[in-house]
């Protein structure tokens, strides 16, 4: 009728005769942990970039975790830890909780950082050429723009006028 821990209990008794002979018989109680721990992860997390880098520094609540015998540890199986620095994109972070006796349970959530800071772009200067009289055009050539960015530059397309190297007709060409 005695309440047992986790794990194993011997057991003895002892019988004596009405002479003082006596013998001895032991047996054990084994007691089983099989039911996992619990674990809750924070919910998914969205933040943008922190100003000027392609990443941001991201902190979340540990998971919550419960065992009906104690837990013995939390682990990070992957992802970042709090506080640490997590790149533009989606990061699976994952935890495993293990009890005493060694039974686990894991929970995940995604932490996505968003880009949120447009590219600087640098235009050449305006240019400004003297044909000779007679003409209705003249030959420019200038620089492509360039551009910085916190997370890179994919492309820096021109999207209007002619190109480097074309003939310009007189007036103002945007």
């Amino acid at each position: 009728g005695s309440s047992f821990p986790v794990g194993s209990t011997e057991i003895e008794f002892t019988a004596e005769d009405d002479f003082g002979n006596t013998e001895i018989c032991t047996f054990n109680i084994l007691v089983e942990d099989n039911e996992d721990p619990t674990i809750t992860c924070p919910e998914n997390i969205t933040v943008v970039n922190d100003p000027s880098v392609c990443a941001a520094i991201v902190t979340y609540d540990a998971p919550l975790t419960d065992d009906n015998c104690g837990v013995a540890s939390v682990n990070l199986l992957s992802g970042l830890a709090s506080g640490s620095l997590f790149g533009v994109g989606i990061t699976t972070v994952t935890y495993e909780v293990v009890d005493i006796s060694g039974n686990t349970a894991q929970c995940s959530f995604d932490v996505e950082v968003t880009d949120s800071e447009p590219p600087v772009i640098d235009c050449p200067a305006d240019i400004v050429l003297n044909i000779p009289d007679g003409d209705c055009e003249g030959l420019i050539n200038f620089l492509d723009a360039t551009a910085t960015d916190n997370c890179g530059i994919a492309s820096i397309d021109q999207i209007e006028g002619p190109i480097s190297g074309s003939n310009f007709p007189v007036g103002n060409t945007i």
